[in-house]
């Protein structure tokens, strides 16, 4: 077979055996049919004719290839083959669903089956008091021999279930005589394998050392016993592991002054003696001249190194991707080399090749692997989650056929995908014949409120076992919080100091947990400004050593004392001062034996008079800060120093940081005061566990396997906790888009009794978006309880009385003439639309309104909207939702009212009251809703409180300048008009705001219910003409057509612009999945080039896996999706005819909030 770089080279695929058979003009559309299909037959083909013939020629179905089939082919650049998506499954990819249904069976089969409890057990957990386990248990306790999975939840006691299961081993059962030398006890850190050694001899004190089972990881397996074996036989292999000591890596980047790339031929040696990480990355870093001190830099490299080593990957998978960093290319292949050779220099490995020398030589000496199968003959698998396809590879060949493997792990908390480690690894071994699955579901740490929560929240995921996550019978509730009525980035901290003090006077536990380390660093600095002592999973010193927060610490160290020089190393860069190496070395030559200068600067202007301007300007910047406030100062250096956050401000991570380090200089008057607690940070007492009865800093990651009595979760915002960078074409990337909300759920499953959420208004003046998570997990309480938490803090909450402020430095860009016209707020968008356009006109500007008018002329009207009215409407920071409680608009009350003839609903006569009770909507989820009577009952009842959710999606279009002031509209199912006539009032909104802009809708609406057309033209008469309005008008066309009829007609053989739907695409509409996949494809097609689909369906699994789908379908070369993808709430208290409706008694329902799912696709200008 081809490989995959051959077949990529080919112009057409053609597939007999795949989840789709067919042909292919995109090796990644023919990847995506083939891969991990069982008997797969495909073939490329330079040219379409013989990829025809040879499908044809090896049983391929013709039918798929009929004329306009083959039609459909030579012109996929313009149309979208509908049959191809037919054939595809709604709710994710043919392997997951299988998987995901196959595995369920198979647990719940288990669950009907409960399996008997021996006596030895019962004896043996009443003599070690292990008799308060429940059975499920203690069933895997017993569970001793051949292949099993246990599926343990967050809370459920599997450290107490292996624990007591290996004292079973050695003492309840008497079958087999079983020795602790033949156990081995395999976890993923060496913290979690002391605890278990630790926990197991308090509980079991009789045994001697010779007599105590091994708690190991498998990093310290591989290199205590395998390695020392093939050392013996001369492998070939590094001669040692480099030294991962936090302390020593610490130390080495500590010395590190240098970031330059004048210094990146001088890197000292390091001590032969030890080789650190740090070493080996800072010489991969210094190779491709990249600074050393921008940790996702680091990251993200050795991300993709470990992922490559983990997933096996061979050197023509990766050899033509590339790392984007800084807007530039590394090709991947070069920097893995490169890394590999430093660690080749040193003659040691890293620990991803511990495993991996120790797979080969296993491979290769099958004697010495028969000597370890027979020596360890019971293996136990914590965390298997965190396993990658390296991991489980070497684990089964230790193991082998006949050995006895207990595996314990949590799909759910799977949340190591960038090292390889996926739920579906875990998920495939539990579906093996041979192997016995079981669950430990009651979750015994939280209160049943967090639990229920956290249960529905993950079981929106799709790839995953069910199951069945359940509180303890006998725990409290627990209380979850949103902290919502938060105006400032400082009431945040506010509130952490305030409940860590809390809890230390009640002696309860908390945790501060974040997405990114960056959040730590104001919060390390408000905890000491109250004395208040706290661990953290990650040390002052690596924080404040990373980008921002170290160029400001120099930068204001270098103010005070200008002769410092390790200072200057430091933040020349961020100050522009580029000394050359040579008079570097000049420099360093002369501080030696403790000489010292008064001024690092007036020397360096010496040394090279050359640089003399820049030496200035940064002497300039250093005297002006000296006695600002440590406040002002971080300001001026962020308003006026572009280097320190490079390429950085438009990210959420560069926009975190500066917050953070701003955020910590507001509790300092002088810059003094700041960097006087920044040393004392540095040298407080580390403590590398978090503490009973004290306050945690940790990240998501760190805090898997922790418990607290209370969590908070802090910096909640939407580009956080989801973050998924844009990826270029050929980048290499490992996402799992699932992972983001397993991370949120293992945040949340830490909390014992409260869980906080915090949720900032702003941040320094700025709004950032809230993370959808925080309003699902809104959603689930008010599912729970039928009423969302109170807001807290329920009182105002008192400041400094200083007001502190602070405006990214940004440019606005108006492109009169390139690719593409408009207004653009960065660089990148610019260029990528006036490069290599012949005549382009653009131009920078400082503010928005200078941008406006360079434009006005020269691009789409959308640029120069006002919507300041509309604005306000739509703020509103509580979660989940997305603008204030607004009424229906007046002359829409008033047509409601004249359709039932009435000046009040309350006036509604008797029996035609009695008439629109008996028509109640019967939903049912297999067939087609009959609306044909219930009219009236409809409008009332459900038009009212659905009627503001469109505007949720055409904000968010609005604001991303995809809204067109004269579209083309077609709505599908519009019932009585409710996202209708909501749209025309959005419009009617923008038009008053925008009275020299003229606003015209041609709106088209196919409506099956014909009982439904009478009252949309009476709506349409009464109110959405909208006469009043000179630059705003309004052409209706509605239509008696059944949207699933399979015909085009619905379309009018036309283009659109916007093409809505509102609750058609589920269970209560007739929905199948072929009429869901035809209807998707048509109206792609039926897009103008930059048309918008907007899908709006109601908040539940249904709705997730239907996107997912249609995305997975849509992120092709025409579409563009995600451009917008959220769950929102409505609240409807504000609208008053629903009072009315209530007094009728139509609506029993007493809470005002409706949750809904939107999706926004956006159809590309061209094929790539």
């Amino acid at each position: 077979m081809e490989s995959d770089l051959q077949m990529a080279k080919k112009k057409f695929y053609a597939v007999v055996n795949g989840y789709t058979p067919g042909i292919y003009q995109e090796w990644e559309n023919c990847e995506k049919s083939i891969r991990g299909y069982s008997g797969q037959k495909y073939k490329g083909f330079p040219n379409e004719k013989d990829a025809i013939e040879w499908y044809r020629d090896n049983g391929g179905d013709m039918e798929l290839l009929s004329s306009e089939h083959r039609k459909i082919i030579e012109h996929t650049d313009n149309i979208i083959d509908a049959t191809t998506f037919e054939r595809k499954n709604d709710f994710g990819d043919d392997k997951s669903n299988m998987l995901y249904l196959k595995l369920s069976a198979k647990l719940n089969n288990a669950e009907k089956n409960i399996e008997p409890l021996t006596e030895e057990l019962r004896s043996f957990c009443e003599r070690y008091h292990f008799d308060h386990l429940n059975h499920e248990q203690k069933i895997a306790i017993q569970t001793i021999t051949g292949k099993s999975l246990l599926f343990a939840v967050p809370g459920s006691g599997k450290t107490t279930v292996l624990i007591a299961r290996t004292g079973y081993l050695l003492h309840g059962q008497k079958s087999m005589s079983i020795t602790a030398d033949t156990l081995m006890n395999l976890t993923f850190t060496r913290a979690a394998a002391q605890e278990m050694a630790d926990r197991y001899s308090s509980k079991f004190p009789n045994d001697n050392d010779d007599a105590l089972p091994a708690f190991r990881t498998i990093h310290s397996f591989c290199g205590g016993e395998i390695l020392p074996l093939l050392r013996k036989r001369n492998f070939p292999m590094p001669q040692s592991v480099w030294d991962t000591d936090k302390l020593r890596n610490q130390v080495e980047m500590s010395k590190d002054t240098s970031d330059s790339e004048d210094d990146y031929n001088k890197t000292r040696e390091p001590d032969k003696e030890s080789v650190t990480s740090y070493t080996i990355m800072k010489a991969v870093l210094a190779h491709f001249k990249l600074s050393r001190k921008d940790e996702s830099i680091k990251e993200k490299i050795s991300g993709v190194i470990t992922s490559i080593k983990n997933r096996q990957l061979k050197p023509s998978e990766y050899e033509e991707k590339v790392l984007v960093i800084d807007k530039k290319e590394y090709g991947v292949k070069d920097i893995y080399d490169t890394y590999q050779k430093e660690l080749d220099k040193h003659h040691c490995m890293d620990y991803d090749d511990v495993l991996y020398y120790s797979l080969l030589g296993l491979k290769k000496y099958p004697d010495i692997l028969r000597q370890l199968q027979s020596k360890y003959v019971y293996w136990s698998i914590d965390e298997a989650q965190d396993n990658s396809t390296l991991h489980n590879e070497l684990l089964s060949l230790l193991v082998g056929d006949q050995g006895n493997l207990f595996v314990v792990g949590d799909d759910d908390q799977s949340i190591y995908y960038f090292r390889g480690a996926e739920p579906r690894l875990l998920l495939d071994y539990g579906l093996q014949d041979n192997v016995k699955t079981m669950v430990m579901g009651t979750n015994y740490r939280s209160g049943s409120y967090i639990v229920n929560m956290a249960k529905s929240f993950i079981e929106e995921n799709i790839c995953r076992a069910d199951k069945q996550m359940q509180p303890n019978p006998t725990a409290g509730l627990g209380k979850i919080n949103f902290y919502a009525n938060l105006p400032t980035e400082q009431h945040q901290y506010q509130c952490i100091v305030s409940a860590a003090k809390n809890a230390q006077a009640n002696e309860q536990s908390l945790a501060v947990i974040y997405r990114l380390n960056a959040s730590a660093f104001p919060v390390m600095f408000w905890l000491k400004k109250y004395g208040i002592k706290f661990n953290a999973t990650k040390d002052y010193q690596e924080i404040a050593y990373s980008k921002v927060f170290s160029d400001i610490i120099n930068i204001m160290t270098l103010a005070l004392h200008p002769g410092d020089w390790n200072a200057f190393l430091r933040c020349r860069f961020a100050l522009s001062v580029h000394l050359n190496a040579k008079s570097i070395n000049s420099m360093e030559d002369y501080l030696k034996n403790g000489r010292r200068v008064a001024s690092i600067l007036n020397w360096a202007m010496e040394i090279q008079p050359n640089i003399s301007k820049y030496v200035q300007t940064a002497k300039d910047v250093l005297h002006k800060i000296k006695n600002m406030t440590a406040f002002d100062a971080v300001k001026f250096l962020l308003e006026n120093l572009e280097n320190i956050n490079k390429n950085g401000r438009k990210s959420a991570t560069g926009r975190l940081r500066e917050y953070a380090v701003l955020s910590a200089c507001t509790l300092f008057h002088r810059i003094e005061d700041f960097l006087t607690a920044h040393y004392e940070l540095l040298h407080e007492e580390k403590n590398d566990l978090p503490q009973s009865n004290c306050i945690t800093l940790t990240s998501m990651h760190s805090a898997k396997g922790l418990e607290f009595d209370q969590v908070i979760i802090i910096d909640t915002w939407a580009e956080i906790m989801e973050c998924q960078d844009a990826i270029g074409d050929n980048e290499l990337y490992f996402y799992d888009e699932e992972e983001s909300r397993r991370l949120f759920y293992v945040a949340m499953t830490r909390a014992k009794k409260i869980l906080d959420i915090y949720i900032p208004e702003k941040y320094f003046g700025k709004d950032e978006s809230i993370s959808n998570f925080v309003n699902d997990v809104a959603r689930h309480c008010e599912v729970q309880s039928q009423l969302l938490p109170p807001l807290l803090p329920e009182k105002d909450m008192e400041s400094d009385g200083l007001k502190y402020s602070y405006d990214q430095p940004h440019k606005y860009y108006g492109v009169r003439k390139g690719f593409r016209t408009g207004i653009f707020d960065n660089w990148d968008d610019v260029e990528k639309n006036v490069s290599g356009y012949s005549g382009t006109e653009y131009k920078g500007f400082e503010t928005l309104d200078a941008a406006k008018d360079y434009v006005r002329g020269y691009v789409d009207e959308v640029y120069l909207l006002e919507y300041h009215e509309l604005a306000y409407n739509m703020h509103n920071v509580q979660p989940g939702a997305y603008m204030m409680a607004l009424d229906l608009p007046a002359r829409l009350n008033l047509a409601i009212l004249s359709w039932f003839n009435v000046p009040s609903l309350l006036k509604i006569p008797q029996d035609r009251l009695e008439a629109i009770k008996d028509n109640d909507i019967c939903y049912t989820n297999d067939m087609s809703t009959n609306y044909h009577n219930s009219v009236d009952y409809y409008i009332l009842v459900y038009m009212l409180v659905n009627f503001y959710k469109v505007w949720a999606p055409l904000y968010s279009i609005l604001r991303s300048k995809h809204i067109k002031t004269c579209p083309r509209i077609l709505e599908l199912g519009p019932g009585p008009g409710t996202s209708t006539f909501s749209l025309v009032y959005f419009y009617s909104q923008l038009a008053k705001e925008n009275p020299n802009i003229k606003f015209s809708l041609d709106y088209h609406a196919n409506e099956k219910e014909e009982k439904f057309l009478p009252l949309l033209r009476h709506l349409a008469e009464n109110y959405g003409s909208l006469a009043e309005r000179t630059n705003y008008q309004v052409r209706f066309n509605f239509q008696n057509r059944d949207i699933y009829d399979g015909s085009d007609n619905i379309f009018d053989n036309g283009k659109y612009d916007l093409i809505l739907e509102s609750n058609v695409l589920n269970g209560n509409e007739n929905f199948r999945e072929d009429n869901v996949n035809k209807l998707v494809a048509r109206c792609l097609n039926s897009l103008n080039e930059g048309g918008l689909l907007v899908l709006i369906e109601p908040a539940d699994k249904t709705s997730t896996m239907i996107f997912k789908q249609i995305k997975s379908f849509a992120v092709n070369d025409f579409i563009c999706c995600d451009i917008y993808q959220e769950t929102k709430r409505v609240s409807v208290e504000g609208i008053s005819l629903l009072k009315d409706v209530r007094t009728l008694g139509l609506r029993k329902e007493k809470k005002d909030i409706h949750w809904f799912s939107y999706a926004v696709f956006r159809k590309e200008c061209a094929a790539k």
